[in-house]
């Protein structure tokens, strides 16, 4: 299966914890200008970013007893463990360009 920007599930898990934690600080333009607002993408604030977005997501985590949200936790520990913003914009594909560029624009509803 495909979808627009050809993310994995790794990828995948990543936007939607940078998308949960923008929405979250009411900043979405604001934080996302910093790394895309001169129409191209800036490395070290998008590294920053996604650090920042990563360590909110694991303060985030809380235990579960509902089986299903249990699993979703450890999937986003699993994605948090040792992640590295500076790592995953040096391998990010053009894909995930494509998604900020589009969220920051508005074209992603």
């Amino acid at each position: 299966m495909t979808n627009k920007y050809d993310f994995n599930a790794y990828d995948t898990a990543i936007a939607l914890i940078l998308t949960r934690y923008l929405s979250s600080t009411g900043e979405v333009k604001k934080e996302l200008g910093r790394v895309v607002g001169s129409g191209t993408i800036d490395g070290a604030a998008l590294s920053d970013l996604l650090d920042r977005a990563a360590a909110w997501a694991e303060d985030g985590l809380r235990p579960s007893d509902d089986p299903k949200t249990e699993k979703l936790m450890d999937a986003v520990k699993t994605v948090l463990d040792d992640f590295s913003g500076k790592r995953y914009v040096q391998s990010m594909d053009a894909g995930f360009c494509q998604f900020l560029d589009d969220f920051y624009h508005d074209r992603i509803k």
